[in-house]
């Protein structure tokens, strides 16, 4: 079994990570924007710094094309190339499409 954090808080994944109980980072939009206006990338960036395993981030639900949501997944795979979530409608399955192959 493989535990990972869902969030965008530095302190908690340091802490979590310095306990040797996480494998990963999930974040999403939401949780980035609680953190104080940093960035996405910003956020993403110092997670990888921290963990030594698996991140993945997340398309905002407001880009309104699939072109538009690989172009961000793309992006975000730049960070950290482990993994970007896609909503799952038609405009994120085409999204899939484009970003996972």
């Amino acid at each position: 079994m493989k535990f990972f954090v869902d969030t965008a808080k530095i302190e908690d994944i340091k802490k979590a990570n310095d306990m040797g109980v996480i494998c990963g980072v999930t974040t999403n939009p939401s949780l980035i924007a609680k953190e104080g206006g940093k960035s996405q990338e910003e956020i993403l960036k110092e997670i990888a710094s921290i963990v030594d395993g698996p991140i993945s981030g997340e398309v905002k639900a407001t880009t309104v094309d699939a072109e538009g949501m690989i172009a961000e997944g793309r992006e975000i795979a730049k960070l950290h190339p482990t993994g970007c979530k896609d909503p799952y409608d038609s405009r994120g399955t085409q999204g899939n499409k484009g970003t996972c192959f």
